[in-house]
Protein backbone atom coordinates (compact mmCIF):
# COMPACT_ATOMS: atom_id res chain seq x y z
CA UNK A 1 0.00 0.00 0.00
CA UNK A 2 1.40 3.55 -0.83
CA UNK A 3 1.48 6.38 1.05
CA UNK A 4 0.68 9.55 -0.60
CA UNK A 5 2.91 12.12 -1.33
CA UNK A 6 -0.27 14.43 1.14
CA UNK A 7 0.32 11.69 4.05
CA UNK A 8 3.96 11.72 4.16
CA UNK A 9 4.24 15.06 4.13
CA UNK A 10 1.72 15.24 6.98
CA UNK A 11 2.92 11.96 8.87
CA UNK A 12 6.45 13.90 9.09
CA UNK A 13 5.27 17.21 10.06
CA UNK A 14 3.37 15.18 12.94
CA UNK A 15 6.20 13.49 13.88
CA UNK A 16 8.62 17.06 14.08
CA UNK A 17 5.77 18.28 15.82
CA UNK A 18 6.04 15.48 18.49
CA UNK A 19 9.42 16.02 18.50
CA UNK A 20 9.14 19.65 19.59
CA UNK A 21 6.86 19.14 22.45
CA UNK A 22 8.83 16.38 23.75
CA UNK A 23 11.42 19.43 23.69
CA UNK A 24 9.46 21.54 25.41
CA UNK A 25 8.17 19.21 28.01
CA UNK A 26 11.91 17.80 28.44
CA UNK A 27 13.24 21.83 28.99
CA UNK A 28 10.36 22.61 31.12
CA UNK A 29 9.53 19.47 33.17
CA UNK A 30 13.12 17.96 33.44
CA UNK A 31 13.29 14.20 33.77
CA UNK A 32 13.45 12.99 36.95
CA UNK A 33 16.53 10.89 38.22
CA UNK A 34 15.75 7.75 39.89
CA UNK A 35 17.21 5.96 43.31
CA UNK A 36 15.96 2.34 43.14
CA UNK A 37 12.18 1.59 41.91
CA UNK A 38 11.25 5.20 43.13
CA UNK A 39 11.58 8.63 41.44
CA UNK A 40 12.90 11.71 42.99
CA UNK A 41 9.73 13.63 43.81
CA UNK A 42 8.89 10.08 46.16
CA UNK A 43 11.60 10.23 47.90
CA UNK A 44 10.97 13.75 48.69
CA UNK A 45 7.43 13.23 49.87
CA UNK A 46 8.46 10.44 52.16
CA UNK A 47 10.56 13.01 53.99
CA UNK A 48 7.15 14.59 54.72
CA UNK A 49 6.24 11.95 56.37
CA UNK A 50 6.13 13.04 60.54
CA UNK A 51 7.10 8.93 61.61
CA UNK A 52 7.34 10.42 65.52
CA UNK A 53 3.89 11.29 65.43
CA UNK A 54 2.50 7.70 64.98
CA UNK A 55 1.13 6.28 68.16
CA UNK A 56 2.11 3.25 67.32
CA UNK A 57 5.85 2.30 68.10
CA UNK A 58 6.06 -0.09 65.18
CA UNK A 59 4.47 2.29 62.88
CA UNK A 60 7.44 5.03 64.03
CA UNK A 61 9.63 3.08 63.52
CA UNK A 62 8.73 1.92 60.03
CA UNK A 63 8.45 5.12 58.51
CA UNK A 64 11.71 6.63 60.48
CA UNK A 65 12.98 3.91 58.45
CA UNK A 66 11.50 5.11 55.52
CA UNK A 67 12.88 8.62 56.34
CA UNK A 68 16.28 6.68 56.30
CA UNK A 69 16.18 5.13 52.91
CA UNK A 70 14.94 8.22 51.05
CA UNK A 71 17.83 10.26 52.67
CA UNK A 72 20.07 7.88 51.68
CA UNK A 73 18.33 7.66 48.14
CA UNK A 74 18.81 11.84 47.80
CA UNK A 75 22.26 11.87 49.08
CA UNK A 76 23.01 8.83 46.18
CA UNK A 77 21.29 10.99 43.41
CA UNK A 78 23.44 14.23 44.60
CA UNK A 79 23.46 16.56 42.53
CA UNK A 80 21.75 15.43 39.97
CA UNK A 81 18.58 16.27 41.90
CA UNK A 82 19.31 19.83 42.02
CA UNK A 83 17.56 20.67 38.44
CA UNK A 84 14.65 19.32 39.88
CA UNK A 85 14.80 21.30 43.14
CA UNK A 86 15.05 24.47 41.81
CA UNK A 87 12.24 23.72 39.48
CA UNK A 88 10.14 22.77 42.62
CA UNK A 89 11.07 25.73 44.03
CA UNK A 90 10.06 27.90 41.07
CA UNK A 91 6.69 26.76 41.08
CA UNK A 92 3.92 29.06 42.01
CA UNK A 93 0.59 27.79 43.25
CA UNK A 94 -2.26 27.41 40.78
CA UNK A 95 -5.90 29.47 42.37
CA UNK A 96 -8.28 27.08 40.70
CA UNK A 97 -6.56 24.27 41.76
CA UNK A 98 -6.35 25.77 45.53
CA UNK A 99 -9.98 25.72 45.06
CA UNK A 100 -10.67 22.49 43.90
CA UNK A 101 -8.16 21.55 47.68
CA UNK A 102 -10.67 23.30 49.30
CA UNK A 103 -13.88 22.01 48.01
CA UNK A 104 -12.43 18.46 49.25
CA UNK A 105 -11.28 19.26 52.57
CA UNK A 106 -13.26 18.37 55.81
CA UNK A 107 -15.79 15.72 53.36
CA UNK A 108 -15.75 12.27 53.71
CA UNK A 109 -16.54 9.05 51.47
CA UNK A 110 -17.61 6.17 53.65
CA UNK A 111 -16.32 7.80 56.99
CA UNK A 112 -12.42 8.13 54.94
CA UNK A 113 -11.15 12.34 54.77
CA UNK A 114 -12.22 12.39 50.53
CA UNK A 115 -9.13 14.96 50.95
CA UNK A 116 -6.60 12.31 52.01
CA UNK A 117 -7.84 10.56 48.69
CA UNK A 118 -8.21 13.50 46.54
CA UNK A 119 -4.13 14.49 47.37
CA UNK A 120 -2.86 10.82 47.13
CA UNK A 121 -4.67 10.28 43.55
CA UNK A 122 -4.26 13.64 42.44
CA UNK A 123 -2.28 13.88 38.98
CA UNK A 124 0.98 15.08 38.74
CA UNK A 125 0.60 18.10 36.91
CA UNK A 126 -1.96 19.18 39.25
CA UNK A 127 0.37 19.04 42.70
CA UNK A 128 0.17 22.00 44.49
CA UNK A 129 3.00 24.73 44.66
CA UNK A 130 3.49 24.58 48.55
CA UNK A 131 3.68 20.72 47.89
CA UNK A 132 6.30 21.38 45.41
CA UNK A 133 8.33 23.77 47.32
CA UNK A 134 8.05 21.08 50.74
CA UNK A 135 10.12 18.69 48.10
CA UNK A 136 12.75 21.44 47.52
CA UNK A 137 13.54 22.02 50.78
CA UNK A 138 13.90 18.21 51.50
CA UNK A 139 16.01 17.73 48.97
CA UNK A 140 18.13 20.84 49.58
CA UNK A 141 18.29 20.28 53.77
CA UNK A 142 19.83 16.44 52.37
CA UNK A 143 22.32 17.94 50.09
CA UNK A 144 23.31 20.81 52.57
CA UNK A 145 26.86 21.44 50.83
CA UNK A 146 26.56 19.02 48.09
CA UNK A 147 23.70 21.73 46.25
CA UNK A 148 26.39 24.40 46.59
CA UNK A 149 26.25 24.75 42.34
CA UNK A 150 22.44 25.40 42.94
CA UNK A 151 23.80 29.17 44.72
CA UNK A 152 24.19 31.10 41.38
CA UNK A 153 20.25 29.64 40.50
CA UNK A 154 18.82 30.16 44.45
CA UNK A 155 20.59 33.90 44.85
CA UNK A 156 17.99 35.59 42.87
CA UNK A 157 14.56 33.52 43.31
CA UNK A 158 14.22 35.66 46.96
CA UNK A 159 13.36 38.51 44.84
CA UNK A 160 10.60 36.72 43.34
CA UNK A 161 6.72 38.21 42.97
CA UNK A 162 5.30 34.89 44.71
CA UNK A 163 6.21 34.54 48.32
CA UNK A 164 6.00 31.19 48.22
CA UNK A 165 8.97 30.89 46.20
CA UNK A 166 10.56 33.91 47.69
CA UNK A 167 10.70 32.08 50.99
CA UNK A 168 11.52 28.86 49.90
CA UNK A 169 14.81 29.85 48.23
CA UNK A 170 15.76 31.71 50.77
CA UNK A 171 15.35 28.71 52.92
CA UNK A 172 17.03 26.62 50.39
CA UNK A 173 20.05 29.14 50.73
CA UNK A 174 19.71 28.25 54.58
CA UNK A 175 19.98 24.69 54.24
CA UNK A 176 23.54 24.71 51.29
CA UNK A 177 25.05 25.84 54.33
CA UNK A 178 28.16 28.34 54.61
CA UNK A 179 29.15 28.61 50.95
CA UNK A 180 26.01 31.12 50.72
CA UNK A 181 28.08 33.14 52.74
CA UNK A 182 29.94 35.35 50.27
CA UNK A 183 26.93 35.59 47.49
CA UNK A 184 24.64 36.87 50.26
CA UNK A 185 27.12 39.78 51.31
CA UNK A 186 26.75 40.74 48.21
CA UNK A 187 22.95 40.36 48.09
CA UNK A 188 23.02 42.73 50.85
CA UNK A 189 23.48 45.87 48.61
CA UNK A 190 21.31 44.39 45.83
CA UNK A 191 18.48 47.02 44.31
CA UNK A 192 15.60 44.63 45.56
CA UNK A 193 14.85 45.37 49.17
CA UNK A 194 13.18 41.99 49.27
CA UNK A 195 16.65 40.60 48.13
CA UNK A 196 18.09 42.68 50.84
CA UNK A 197 16.01 41.23 53.39
CA UNK A 198 16.08 37.38 52.52
CA UNK A 199 19.68 37.77 52.50
CA UNK A 200 19.90 39.27 55.89
CA UNK A 201 17.52 36.53 57.45
CA UNK A 202 19.62 33.85 56.38
CA UNK A 203 22.24 34.55 57.92
CA UNK A 204 19.92 34.47 61.61
CA UNK A 205 22.65 31.15 61.94
CA UNK A 206 25.62 30.90 64.07
CA UNK A 207 27.79 29.92 61.52
CA UNK A 208 31.45 31.08 62.28
CA UNK A 209 31.74 31.70 58.60
CA UNK A 210 29.00 34.76 58.80
CA UNK A 211 30.87 36.73 61.13
CA UNK A 212 32.25 37.76 57.68
CA UNK A 213 28.80 39.30 57.30
CA UNK A 214 28.62 41.79 60.45
CA UNK A 215 30.16 44.95 58.87
CA UNK A 216 27.47 44.60 56.10
CA UNK A 217 24.93 43.70 58.25
CA UNK A 218 25.29 46.23 60.18
CA UNK A 219 25.06 49.19 57.29
CA UNK A 220 21.44 47.69 56.43
CA UNK A 221 20.83 48.53 59.61
CA UNK A 222 20.37 52.14 58.38
CA UNK A 223 18.87 50.69 55.06
CA UNK A 224 15.70 52.54 54.23
CA UNK A 225 13.23 49.52 53.69
CA UNK A 226 12.02 48.89 57.37
CA UNK A 227 12.52 45.01 57.16
CA UNK A 228 15.78 45.01 56.02
CA UNK A 229 16.60 46.66 59.08
CA UNK A 230 14.82 44.23 61.21
CA UNK A 231 16.47 41.03 59.47
CA UNK A 232 19.63 42.79 59.43
CA UNK A 233 19.47 43.11 63.18
CA UNK A 234 17.63 39.68 64.22
CA UNK A 235 20.86 38.66 61.87
CA UNK A 236 23.37 40.75 64.39
CA UNK A 237 21.71 39.67 67.70
CA UNK A 238 22.88 35.77 66.86
CA UNK A 239 26.16 36.47 64.89
CA UNK A 240 27.20 39.10 68.07
CA UNK A 241 28.33 35.82 70.15
CA UNK A 242 31.23 35.17 67.80
CA UNK A 243 31.28 38.93 66.44
CA UNK A 244 33.43 42.09 67.76
CA UNK A 245 31.89 44.64 70.88
CA UNK A 246 31.35 47.14 67.92
CA UNK A 247 28.07 45.11 66.93
CA UNK A 248 26.41 46.23 70.43
CA UNK A 249 27.38 49.98 69.59
CA UNK A 250 25.94 49.70 66.26
CA UNK A 251 22.88 47.90 67.24
CA UNK A 252 22.47 51.04 69.72
CA UNK A 253 23.20 53.42 67.39
CA UNK A 254 20.68 52.47 64.93
CA UNK A 255 18.11 52.24 68.11
CA UNK A 256 18.34 55.91 68.37
CA UNK A 257 17.30 56.71 65.66
CA UNK A 258 14.83 53.63 64.73
CA UNK A 259 11.42 55.09 64.11
CA UNK A 260 9.36 51.71 62.77
CA UNK A 261 8.01 49.78 65.65
CA UNK A 262 9.10 46.70 63.83
CA UNK A 263 12.97 47.87 63.58
CA UNK A 264 12.52 49.04 67.56
CA UNK A 265 11.33 45.54 68.29
CA UNK A 266 13.78 43.58 66.57
CA UNK A 267 16.83 46.26 67.66
CA UNK A 268 15.68 45.09 71.42
CA UNK A 269 15.30 41.37 70.70
CA UNK A 270 18.98 41.69 68.92
CA UNK A 271 20.51 43.57 71.94
CA UNK A 272 19.03 40.53 74.42
CA UNK A 273 20.45 37.84 72.58
CA UNK A 274 23.76 39.87 72.78
CA UNK A 275 23.54 38.95 76.60
CA UNK A 276 26.53 40.11 78.94
CA UNK A 277 27.61 41.74 75.89
CA UNK A 278 24.71 44.56 75.56
CA UNK A 279 25.68 45.71 79.48
CA UNK A 280 25.93 49.44 77.90
CA UNK A 281 23.41 48.97 76.26
CA UNK A 282 20.51 48.58 79.74
CA UNK A 283 20.64 52.59 80.86
CA UNK A 284 19.26 53.35 76.87
CA UNK A 285 17.05 50.62 77.24
CA UNK A 286 15.02 51.72 80.49
CA UNK A 287 14.80 54.67 79.09
CA UNK A 288 13.25 53.55 75.98
CA UNK A 289 10.63 51.31 78.13
CA UNK A 290 9.74 54.52 79.96
CA UNK A 291 9.22 56.78 77.10
CA UNK A 292 7.89 54.48 74.49
CA UNK A 293 4.51 52.38 74.66
CA UNK A 294 6.07 49.14 73.30
CA UNK A 295 5.63 47.02 76.28
CA UNK A 296 7.38 45.73 78.91
CA UNK A 297 10.81 45.28 76.85
CA UNK A 298 12.15 42.30 79.60
CA UNK A 299 10.01 40.36 77.28
CA UNK A 300 12.70 41.02 74.42
CA UNK A 301 15.69 41.29 76.77
CA UNK A 302 15.18 39.21 79.52
CA UNK A 303 18.85 38.28 80.60
CA UNK A 304 20.82 41.87 80.04
CA UNK A 305 21.28 42.24 83.79
CA UNK A 306 21.10 38.69 84.85
CA UNK A 307 24.15 37.69 83.29
CA UNK A 308 22.72 34.67 81.72
CA UNK A 309 22.80 34.25 77.77
CA UNK A 310 20.00 36.14 76.45
CA UNK A 311 16.64 33.92 75.11
CA UNK A 312 14.73 36.86 73.18
CA UNK A 313 13.49 35.42 69.65
CA UNK A 314 13.56 38.00 66.64
CA UNK A 315 10.60 39.77 66.11
CA UNK A 316 9.28 37.37 62.86
CA UNK A 317 8.86 34.84 65.70
CA UNK A 318 6.06 37.07 67.02
CA UNK A 319 4.01 36.88 64.24
CA UNK A 320 4.88 40.50 62.68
Amino acid sequence: MRISAASRKCLVLGSLAAIVVWVFCAIDQPLEPRYGRKRLSAWADILALYWDEYPDEQMARNAQNLHDDAKNAIRHIGARALPYAIQCCRARNDSSQEDSDDWFRGKKLFGVEVEDLYLSFRPRHVISGNDLHERSGAIFRILGPGAKSAIPTLINLPGDQDAGVARTAAGDLYDVGPDVVAPLISALTNRNAQIRGYAASVFELPWREATSAIPALSLCLSDPDSKVRASAACALGILATNGPPTVVSALLDALGRETNLLGTLSLIGALGKCGTNAQSAVPALKHLAQSQPIGNFSHYCPDIERGERGNSQCLWAFGA
